[in-house]
């Protein structure tokens, strides 16, 4: 039987918007126990609508250089809109969206959006060549997919819904396509295809005329994103992350984990669940500024990382080693004085942050070693569930990691 959790969850669990509260953050049951069973609750509340409509959300920067700001109110009657227009396309609670989508304020959206109306969303990479985008519509059964008529990365267009729909004529199941027009590229139209700034049009009008959008309450255990482990036997497979614990467990790692508070930026590709969870979810389930931008940090100059952490006063940079050991190789982008009076907390995740690394980061970076923190987790726990250095230690609830060798617990210090 699982031993009982970390009492800190409570107070966590206190801290989101609950339509129902749970009788108890948590109580063993079968192998893995029962969390906030009898709760309910909407996680697009959680993220947009408690929070002040004029506190900014997201800061985005496109790869051409064109820039948005939506505030929390700006957010929210966007989320409400796709919320109408999927139910419009009879998408409801369980239905599987699928998200063929970069880092587009339009991606954060139709996340949010289907979590409003309780549709279980699940992000494919941009970069996936026909066949795999095949295989994995085919594996999910998305109802809707929601993708772009073309991504900028790395100074040229990738053709997204060319890809799309050349993937759709293998994998069946799928009823409408909603294309973003980011790029102005030439696309084929189809029957079921949308322009998702036509279906948004009518929920934009002003009342009367807009439709309704009510919000549900879901149970504690819904699902709310789908992400892809790594194949087993040949073939994909998907975790399924219910809407409150990841709601906590995202909201907990942010705030006492990763950010004190302030403006954070999560620089890595969307598809990755710690995207997802740590630039999307915790950040604005706290009500934290999140930094988003399309392409990668070396187009159109090596530059950019700097000049965004500067312009938007970025407090939190969450990236991978991988990312910050290439930025630490080009000599005409050495890390300005600004970085240090802007940048609070550098933390690494996804792979061991090797000492060097953390000496340069110290070094050239933050100009603070307890400012550099390495941080600990696993797609089926929904990303990141430790840290080295928490910004609030005393009030982090312990994840309660364990080693084991076949099923059971082995000592401190022993391999398993």
């Amino acid at each position: 039987m699982p031993e009982p959790a970390d009492p800190r969850w409570a107070t966590v669990a206190d801290t989101l918007a609950w339509t129902t509260p749970p009788s108890a953050a948590y109580e063993p049951a079968g192998r893995l126990g029962r969390w906030f069973r009898d709760g309910t609750l909407n996680a697009a509340v959680n993220c947009v609508d408690r929070h002040p409509a004029d506190r900014p959300a997201i800061h985005w920067e496109g790869e051409p250089g064109d820039r948005r700001t939506l505030t929390f109110g700006e957010l929210g009657r966007e989320v409400a809109a796709l919320a109408v227009a999927l139910r419009g396309l009879d998408v409801g609670p369980g239905d599987r969206v699928a998200l063929h989508l970069g880092w587009l304020p339009e991606a954060v959206v139709a996340m949010l959006a289907c979590a409003r109306i309780g549709a279980p969303f699940c992000l494919i990479p941009t970069p996936l060549p026909v066949e795999a985008l095949a295989e994995r519509l085919e594996f999910v059964a998305p109802r809707v997919l929601i993708t772009q008529d073309g991504a900028w990365r790395h100074g040229t267009i990738i053709p997204t819904k060319s890809r799309v729909d050349d993937a759709l004529t293998a994998a069946g199941g799928v009823q409408h396509t909603v294309v973003v027009r980011r790029t102005g590229l030439d696309v084929a139209w189809y029957e079921g295809d949308r322009w998702l700034h036509d279906l948004l049009a009518p929920a934009r009008m002003p009342p009367p005329s807009a439709p309704t959008d009510p919000v549900p309450a879901l149970p504690a255990e819904h699902p709310l994103l789908l992400t892809w482990l790594a194949n087993r036997r040949g073939q994909p497979v998907l975790a399924v992350h219910g809407t409150a614990n990841l709601l906590a467990a995202a909201s907990a790692v942010h705030r006492y984990g990763l950010s004190p508070g302030g403006v954070f930026w999560c620089p890595v590709d969307l598809a990755f669940i710690g995207s997802q969870v740590h630039g999307v979810l915790g950040p604005l389930a706290c009500g934290d500024p999140t930094v988003m931008f399309e392409g990668t940090v070396d187009i159109p100059n090596h530059r950019r990382l700097w000049d965004i952490i500067e312009r938007y006063g970025v407090n939190t940079l969450l990236t991978t080693p991988s990312v910050l050991d290439r930025v630490r190789g080009w000599a005409d982008a050495a890390p300005p004085e600004s970085a240090r009076r802007t940048l609070h907390r550098v933390v690494a995740m996804g792979e061991p942050l090797r000492p060097d690394l953390r000496a340069w980061i110290a070094d050239r970076v933050t100009g603070d070693k307890d400012a550099v923190v390495d941080a600990w987790g696993q797609i089926e726990l929904g990303g990141i569930v430790a840290v080295d250095a928490p910004a609030d230690p005393a009030r982090l609830p312990d994840a309660g990691p364990a080693v084991v060798d076949g099923a059971a617990e082995v000592p401190d210090g022993t391999a398993g």
